[in-house]
């Protein structure tokens, strides 16, 4: 069995995948670090071209679901390192084709998700993570936010990358897939707008949620309908961008629950 080493080209190659965003989008993959994102991607039936194994991590027990389930490739400990971007890797990764999806693709029925500007991967994959687990339809990054790919992006995730569709879109593209879909846009800003307990989110809608540092831009704020501002106690600044968007799908979803028996009395 042959085990790569440090300067094999596949290993330099994963690297480059592993930091950069543009090797990323010109070669359509990315990459998936531990065992359980591994697994996930299995469990989705994501295309993957190859899946590497660091030699100590063979006998693990956290490894074995995946070795069981697909062929591997193995490294040595020191060329895993080389291609891993964890602090602590985990002893398997796997190289992942991009999806490719489009916005026309994208399920218009419930609540939507678009990011403007949003910077930090783990905000963004904990978005991720969330419309998931409240069945949003997708996310959309739209502006010069972080690569929705990025290995933080995906470990912030839990594996719930390759459940729910995460793309690239415009304002413009937005704007006009609303408007042709009948889908409803909301804005979320610090204060002054509607508190999502009260707001009809049950049926088709988008929900936007800017930058960390800016918040949304004036472009975004003049394509929505209204805006919704989480209720917070006086003193406190703001909330957390994946806070904030956690709770309107959270409500959205409770809403969406509950639609058919009339106005929900308010959930939080």
């Amino acid at each position: 069995m042959e085990v790569l080493g440090t300067s094999h080209p596949v290993v330099r190659r994963l690297r480059r995948l592993a930091r950069s965003a543009s090797e990323r989008r010109t070669e359509g993959v990315f990459i998936a670090e531990g065992p359980d994102l591994v697994v996930a991607a299995l469990g989705a039936n994501w295309p993957l071209e190859g899946i590497y194994v660091a030699q100590s991590a063979l006998g693990h027990p956290r490894v074995a679901p995946v070795i069981e389930n697909a062929p591997v490739t193995v490294v040595t400990d020191a060329a895993f390192e080389r291609m891993a971007d964890a602090q602590s890797p985990q002893g398997v990764l796997a190289a992942c084709g991009l999806p490719t999806i489009s916005l026309d693709d994208v399920d218009s029925c419930g609540l939507t998700l678009a990011l403007e500007n949003v910077t930090d991967p783990g905000n963004v994959g904990t978005l991720v993570r969330s419309a998931d687990a409240w069945d949003a339809r997708a996310v959309l990054l739209v502006g010069e936010g972080v690569d929705g790919y990025h290995p933080k992006v995906v470990r912030s995730s839990a594996g719930s990358i390759f459940r729910r569709p995460l793309l690239d879109s415009s304002l413009e593209a937005v704007e006009t897939w609303c408007r042709f879909r009948s889908v409803t846009p909301w804005a979320t800003t610090l204060r002054g707008g509607r508190d999502p307990r009260h707001a009809p989110l049950d049926g088709a809608v988008l929900v936007w949620i800017g930058s960390e540092a800016r918040g949304l831009s004036e472009s975004v704020l003049h394509s929505v309908t209204d805006c919704l501002s989480v209720p917070m106690a006086s003193g406190v600044e703001s909330l957390n961008a994946a806070i904030a968007g956690a709770v309107v799908m959270c409500e959205a979803f409770y809403q969406r629950s509950h639609s058919s028996h009339g106005a929900p009395p308010p959930s939080l």
